[in-house]
């Protein structure tokens, strides 16, 4: 599986550049299997759970030029009632899952898929001086509303590709994030003596401009014409 961060919110020594909140054209650029982490949800009935970050690039732009990138990250369930489940299904226009996807999805199809993505503020809940973007909502992309041409690179991580290429391509936060909190980075931690994370420049974090990812072809209706369940 695969993903990508925000350039902002990561640091509570800086002030980072924000989107403005309400809805934006975004394309989903990475889906990150964060790995089985500790369930602090209270009343939980399983002590851990498999987390999610799946990435946008929106079609706001930074001052210097550069889309905003923003991410939402919860449980990896198709359970009834699953926020995941809520999430894709309004991205897919209202049309539920029907078993044998949810048995067989596969994440990379996500990748390259347009919606319209709520973003939000809120503050943090131990920090009210530290305000969180959030993403809440993702819908389909009106027929109007043109997606600007992909600026960054599509990466699909799942858990087993630490220390893979993959690996290098995501953010230090994200990194830190995966072996600090998931079962499956504290293990390769443990295999892997002096295994440097959390240092890594992510593509997004070098001057130059990333070569841009050719987007994926809408997928259309036998009408030729009304675009396709995204996914």
């Amino acid at each position: 599986m695969a993903i990508k961060p925000p350039v902002y919110e990561q640091d509570d020594s800086k002030e980072f550049e924000r989107p403005t909140t309400g809805n934006k054209a975004g394309r989903c650029i990475q889906v990150v299997d964060m790995g089985t982490v500790k369930n602090t949800f209270p009343g939980a009935a399983m002590p851990t759970k498999r987390d999610i970050r799946i990435f946008f690039e929106l079609s706001q732009k930074m001052k210097d030029g550069r889309p905003f990138v923003v991410n939402w990250n919860g449980t990896m369930s198709f359970g009834d009632g699953a926020h995941m489940t809520r999430v894709l299904k309004a991205w897919r226009g209202g049309v539920a899952f029907t078993q044998e996807e949810k048995d067989n999805f596969d994440f990379g199809r996500l990748l390259n898929a347009t919606g319209l993505i709520l973003v939000s503020e809120s503050p943090d809940k131990k920090n009210p001086n530290k305000i969180w973007t959030n993403v809440d909502t993702v819908t389909p992309l009106p027929e109007e509303m043109a997606m600007p041409e992909l600026i960054n690179p599509i990466v699909e991580f799942g858990i087993d590709d630490i220390g893979t290429d993959k690996w290098n391509m995501l953010y230090p936060w994200i990194q830190n994030l995966i072996i600090r909190d998931s079962a499956e980075g504290q293990a390769y931690l443990a295999a892997h003596p002096g295994f440097e994370y959390g240092k890594k420049t992510s593509t997004n974090e070098n001057s130059e401009t990333p070569e841009a990812a050719e987007p994926a072809p809408a997928k259309l209706e036998a009408d030729g014409v009304t675009p396709l369940c995204p996914f």
